[in-house]
């Protein structure tokens, strides 16, 4: 029996039913070396040692690994195991293996294409969904959005179109974290509602307006709103149609008194519906022939003073004891009193007519246009471009026509009034005033 001074080689170390060899050699016939095969691999790979014990610890090792099945790990060397042991020492304040580690490590790069970009993504991240942000419903927001803009005035016209679509919105999305909702959520959502383009931009606008609120108030992070990245359908815009002198007459005829100023109004000075439903009393200067589009009442924000035609201000004197809103029904009403006043003009005979969609602001754009020629003095009067006025509206009707739209007339001429031609004698009466709204 060999002693432990002198071991018999080669030395063999067991672990259950596993053996692994110590073999022992003179290199040169000077040094004396130890080799333990390694077949943890498969394949036959010799390690060598200058010294027994640090032989015996690898056999030993080897022959542990091997007697669980570990054969991968066993076929770590001295600088592979030290690498290994820094990896568990680096992962272990996150609990995460380093399977697992090295599984979302690799899903990282996939992403992004380099593993050095990894760290940047992650404290972006950080940045955009700090730890301590409160993870708000979307209801919630949705709720906040509507309170602020109702304590900032908003118009009833105004809150009635976001509480109805956000409340859309918010039957899918109103349980979720708003700061969970991605732009392919809500692009799946918008193609989902199988509307016409128009009003798929209508949501997109009101949702843009919910997340750009959620952002200033840091319930969703900076630069982060999903609905800006949706896409945004073309709109194809259809005809424009507008009124005859003939349909205008017999509509302000069959009109209801309530009623007829703002169909007056929108005829002939193209004030839009929402600014008419606006509109109160003391805005209209009769005896200087001008309206007051306040800020606070055009979709543009920003006033403006429109001129009132003779013809309108025949209309308007009717009225010119009212005070108080000019119309005092709410934006259904409005749109019932159009169906009403056409029903009430087809039933009184003289031939078909039909409300057409815009058609008393398109109706005065192009009557406006052919009577001054001039694109800019228009967009100025309707709060818009006169680029959008030339491009829709430019020769739609001649200036004859025009002459015939702004003398339709509650009552017969006076004489002051004959051979004013409507239009330009509003310009005279009002030029003073104009000027006051740049």
């Amino acid at each position: 029996m060999a002693s432990p001074a002198n071991p018999k080689f080669p030395m063999v170390v067991k672990v259950g039913a596993v053996s692994v060899k110590i073999y022992r050699s003179i290199d040169r016939g000077r040094y004396t070396k130890f080799t333990v095969p390694d077949y943890s691999t498969g394949k036959r790979r010799l390690r060598q040692f200058a010294d027994l014990a640090e032989a015996k610890s690898e056999a030993e090792r080897l022959a542990n690994l091997l007697s669980r099945g570990e054969s991968a790990a066993a076929s770590l060397g001295a600088n592979e195991r030290a690498s290994y042991g820094r990896a568990i020492e680096l992962l272990s304040p996150t609990g995460d293996s380093l399977e697992l580690a090295c599984a979302r490590y690799g899903a990282a790069v996939q992403i992004l294409g380099q593993g050095d970009l990894l760290e940047v993504a992650a404290k972006d991240y950080a940045r955009r969904h700090p730890a301590t942000r409160e993870h708000r419903p979307t209801k919630s927001v949705r709720d906040a959005l509507i309170a602020s803009r109702k304590g900032l005035g908003a118009s009833p016209r105004y809150l009635d179109d976001l509480e109805s679509r956000l409340d859309r919105f918010c039957e899918t999305f109103g349980a979720v974290p708003i700061a969970t909702i991605g732009t392919s959520d809500v692009q799946r959502w918008l193609d989902g509602l199988g509307l016409s383009p128009q009003s798929i931009v209508n949501y997109r606008r009101v949702l843009v307006t919910l997340f750009e609120y959620a952002e200033a108030r840091g319930s969703i992070g900076r630069g982060d709103n999903p609905a800006l990245q949706c896409e945004t359908p073309k709109v194809r815009r259809g005809e424009v149609e507008i009124f005859t002198p003939d349909e205008l007459r017999r509509l302000l005829e069959a009109s209801a008194p309530a009623f007829r100023p703002c169909l007056a109004i929108g005829a002939l000075a193209g004030l839009r519906s929402a600014e008419i439903e606006r509109l109160d009393w003391d805005s209209i200067d009769l005896e200087r022939r001008y309206i007051k589009v306040a800020a606070g009442k055009a979709k543009t924000r920003s006033r403006r003073l429109v001129p009132v035609c003779a013809s309108l201000a025949d209309w308007l004197g009717q009225h010119k004891d009212r005070k108080g809103p000019l119309w005092d029904g709410g934006h259904d009403t409005f749109y019932a009193a159009q169906k009403s006043t056409v029903k009430a003009a087809r039933e009184a005979g003289h031939g078909e007519i039909r409300w057409k969609a815009n058609g008393l602001r398109h109706s005065y754009a192009s009557y406006r246009l052919a009577a001054t020629s001039d694109a800019a003095k228009v967009a100025h009067e309707m709060g818009n471009s006169p680029a959008i006025v030339h491009a829709h509206y430019a020769e739609l009707v001649t200036p004859a026509e025009a002459e015939e739209w702004f003398n339709v007339r509650a009552k017969s001429p006076g004489p002051s009034d004959v051979g004013a031609g409507g239009v330009d004698a509003v310009d005279e009466k009002a030029r003073v005033a104009i000027p006051a709204a740049s």
